[in-house]
């Protein structure tokens, strides 16, 4: 859920600023749970001391996300130069509740809806390059519900895997194109038969998944 720093940040700098690291850690925390991670724009001096408190608000994530015991938060970031592990555990650990509502804010942040979706198959018989190619396409439509609190979404614009050539429609589909509004955004794809494969595959297993998760 949360992303990580990939190079853990220089602490050397808090002693010269006057700054405990257990005093580091538990600002860190504490402006985590109050303001989520909102706080790039705060008085902070150096680019170095938002990387440093930005590292330790995301360690804090991973504390409660995956419920890591002290000793495992001190080896982590010990391992840094950063002797505040054990303050910013308790800390992490108080403001659990806090730091829990905003992990779940952050995965359910607002994404498209399925409202609808539509399909048929159309069958190529020729491109620029091949003069009898015979490939039978499937053209999807996505309808998503809208992101934004105004109800208004980008339509995205049509992306093709064969973008020339002539076509013929396969009988008997089933396909239907009931009307769109403007607050509902169309997603078009076009799928070869050894993608739609893929994409069956794919769906089966993640409703796998989602069955075992019930």
């Amino acid at each position: 859920m949360v992303q990580t720093i990939e190079h853990s940040p220089d602490f050397s700098w808090l002693v010269s600023a006057g700054i405990t690291h257990d005093q580091f850690a538990l600002e860190s925390v504490v402006k985590l749970s109050c303001l989520g991670f909102q706080d790039a724009d705060d008085a902070e001096k150096t680019e170095q001391q938002q990387l440093c408190r930005r590292y330790l608000q995301q360690y804090a994530c991973r504390v409660v996300e995956k419920k890591l015991s002290l000793q495992q938060c001190e080896a982590a970031l010990g391992a840094c130069g950063f002797s505040g592990a054990a303050v910013l555990h308790a800390a992490a650990t108080e403001h659990s509740p806090a730091i829990r509502t905003l992990l779940l804010h952050r995965a359910l942040a607002p994404l498209p809806g399925l409202a609808d979706f539509d399909w048929n198959v159309r069958l190529a018989v020729s491109s620029s390059r091949v003069a009898t190619l015979q490939e039978p396409l499937l053209n999807l439509v996505l309808r998503t519900t809208p992101t934004s609190a105004s109800g208004e979404g980008d339509d995205t614009k049509p992306t093709s895997l064969l973008s020339s050539g002539a076509s013929a429609m396969c009988p008997g589909d089933g396909a239907s194109s009931p009307p769109t509004t403007a607050a509902v955004s169309q997603i078009f794809a076009e799928l070869n038969l050894e993608q739609v494969h893929e994409l069956i595959a794919g769906l089966k297993a993640a409703q796998h998944k989602m069955l075992k998760c019930t």
